[in-house]
């Protein structure tokens, strides 16, 4: 590992074929870059015709889907009298 950045590519590898180089570099990099935290995320292949739910947007199909229920009793009990206008 290096931060010589003049050096070439061909120059740096010889290094890294040894397996402590590498280690150290994977710890430096988990350490400063956060790369530890991708173990925990998988790729899972999934159907492009899936639908895939948004919280956010989950809460407001909810609430819109409540205004609309309750408006629909509403004109229901308008209909038959039971409210004034």
């Amino acid at each position: 590992m290096t931060n010589h950045f003049g050096l070439k590519t061909e120059e740096v590898v010889p290094s890294l074929r040894d397996g402590s180089a590498q280690e150290s570099l994977f710890r430096v990099l988990g350490q400063y870059s956060g790369l530890g935290g991708l173990q925990e995320h998988q790729c899972v292949v999934m159907d492009p015709q899936a639908r895939v739910v948004n919280s956010s947007w989950r809460e407001v199909d909810n609430s819109i889907r409540r205004l609309r229920e309750r408006s629909r009793r509403r004109q229901v009990r308008l209909r038959l009298g039971q409210i004034n206008p």
